[in-house]
């Protein structure tokens, strides 16, 4: 457990599919009468400006059984190869490309394989493109203010492989796609154009973190850090975000006195706005390094802090929970854990293992009964970790979760070896659980609460004071 295409008013915006209009859609159900480009081949309208089809539209309207039909398209925009359409009562989007843009290619859609309410088409075509100039393709992707300024993007980083702004903005574009690699490579690229930039450093540690390369989060948003001009506006949301992401690395490499001292000028800079950027956030992410450092005093007050700042944010609790579990406070840790129960609408599994640990530590007879009852609060039952829930409500061998987690990945087996080290520990059971909690300190990352807190367990049971 670790740590620009506006849709249709009243739709949430979909994943789009790109491709040029042009030629027929689903066996001549949408037929074009005029055409799309003029005589030297250029888009004969502005970019939004709205054209009414004329001609045979949608003659055979698709309907579907639950009510929607899919109407004729009531305005169109000059196409290329990036369109949207979405289903919808009203009209069907289409996107453009700017006047005077080269249209070429003969694309033709072939055919229609899905249509779902508040989805775009799945459809399949032939390639055909649109050509921007150079200069559009660049001031749509450093403006964004394009439909097409992702793609845009792409082409003008490859029209101007030497302008820095061009490059930043194509890793903005990569990250926000989640391809963390490719916009770590763009930034590096604006980087090696003009080295002054902060910002350039600051989001690309941003990308470094999502893929946890902390050598590089820690590089660059140090390097952005120094850079900080804190007269300009701004720079306060800029320097608490850097110091944010930095922490995180440092907690990640064991580095919690480090990790304390970011997240502590994080929370000076925070505590002294009007308003809190997230209430307590900077609070729970200190305690979070301090309980990671074994200094659950210190933890707990951050904790409580943060709680009297958002009272109803049940990670509070859970946060509170698991450093008194941590320090051995049975009670504690069954009260706050309780807390966010209560504050919860749904019942983390994570908190119903770890209240059961509570009270099975307290010698609670009721333990088991009362695990039962916590874990049918639980939505999904057939999500991870409920196999570990089964296996403490006596429904399923320990070996078999074990297995399930290893072959599952995407860190399961790391915390089934640490909650079922942690039960056997409980049990007294030293030969199932010194293994288990021997290989959570191994192999799980370091930012998991689980190896956290089996820096903690392998102790006590090694010295006898489960």
């Amino acid at each position: 457990m670790s740590t620009q295409v506006v849709p249709i008013a009243g739709q949430t915006q979909p994943e789009r599919r790109r491709f040029r209009i042009s030629g027929v859609l689903a066996a001549g159900l949408f037929q074009f009468a005029s055409s799309w480009a003029n005589a030297d081949g250029t888009c004969p309208y502005d970019q939004g400006q709205t054209v009414t089809l004329k001609g045979s539209v949608w003659t055979d309207p698709l309907k579907r059984d639950d009510g929607y039909v899919v109407f004729a398209v009531k305005t169109v925009e000059c196409p290329d190869d990036l369109f949207n359409l979405f289903v919808n009562p009203q009209a069907i989007q289409v996107d453009s490309c700017a006047k005077g843009s080269k249209v070429s290619g003969a694309g033709q859609i072939n055919s229609i394989a899905s249509i779902s309410p508040g989805r775009i088409f799945n459809i399949s075509a032939s390639s055909s493109t649109c050509i921007a100039s150079q200069q559009d393709a660049r001031d749509n992707c450093l403006t964004g203010t394009s439909l097409h300024a992702d793609n845009d993007c792409i082409e003008a980083a490859r029209l101007h492989p030497d302008d820095a702004d061009v490059q930043f903005n194509l890793g903005k574009f990569y990250h926000n796609q989640k391809n963390y690699s490719a916009a770590m490579t763009a930034y590096k690229q604006a980087i090696a154009i003009n080295p002054n930039k902060q910002l350039y450093y600051s989001l690309r540690c941003g990308s470094a973190v999502q893929i946890k390369d902390w050598p590089t989060v820690e590089a660059d948003c140090s390097k952005a850090l120094s850079m900080v001009r804190k007269d300009e506006p701004g720079s306060n949301i800029s320097q608490i975000v850097d110091l944010e992401n930095r922490a995180s690395a440092y907690l990640a490499l064991d580095m919690y006195d480090k990790a304390i001292a970011d997240y502590t000028v994080a929370v000076n800079i925070d505590d002294a706005q009007t308003i809190h950027i997230v209430p307590g956030l900077y609070h729970v992410k200190r305690g979070i390094a301090y309980r990671a450092k074994g200094d659950f005093a210190s933890a707990i007050v951050d904790f409580r802090v943060a709680g009297n700042l958002a009272p109803k944010d049940p990670s509070v609790a859970h946060w509170e929970g698991w450093s008194l579990y941590d320090s051995s406070d049975g009670p504690g840790a069954i009260a706050a854990f309780a807390r966010e129960l209560k504050l919860s609408k749904a019942a983390d599994p994570y908190t119903i293992i770890m209240l059961y640990f509570a009270r099975l530590r307290l010698g609670d007879a009721s333990a088991a009964q009362k695990l039962s009852k916590g874990s049918a609060r639980v939505v999904d039952k057939a999500a991870w970790p409920w196999a570990v829930i089964d296996v403490l409500g006596g429904k399923q061998a320990a070996t078999d979760a074990l297995a399930a987690a290893r072959a599952a990945g995407s860190g399961q087996e790391c915390e089934a070896n640490f909650y079922l080290g942690e039960w056997y520990a409980i049990l007294k059971d030293k030969g199932h659980a010194e293994p288990l909690l021997r290989k959570v300190l191994a192999d799980c990352p370091h930012d998991f609460v689980e190896y956290q807190s089996a820096n903690f367990a392998l102790p006590r049971l090694l010295g006898g004071t489960y």
